[in-house]
């Protein structure tokens, strides 16, 4: 399977696609204005998992289809549950996803 693009184009087409999964990752973000957050480029793209990081550098994986902590197999030690750099989108702004 290819990787996907994503980018503010392909965030735009999904909120119109799933408005609600969009919804809940802006509001993931809410309270944090220098969070960030990337997607995962892999999969179909319905639903991308994503990654929050927020200011303190602390980063929150979360599953994109119940916007849950994504949940990482148990021989993952807890310092390294994040997404594979390689396999995530550009990092996107607060600002960025509210103007979608």
């Amino acid at each position: 399977m290819s990787k996907l693009i994503i980018d503010l184009a392909f965030l735009k087409d999904l909120k119109k696609r799933n408005p609600a999964y969009i919804r809940q990752a802006i509001a993931d973000l809410r309270g944090y204005e220098d969070a960030t957050i990337v997607f995962g480029e892999t999969g179909i793209g319905c639903t991308p998992h994503y990654e929050l990081t927020f200011p303190n550098g602390t980063k929150l994986p979360k599953n994109g289809t119940n916007h849950k902590p994504f949940k990482f197999t148990s021989d993952v030690p807890k310092e390294d549950r994040a997404f594979n750099p390689g396999n995530v989108s550009r990092t996107f702004k607060l600002a960025e996803m509210d103007s979608l």
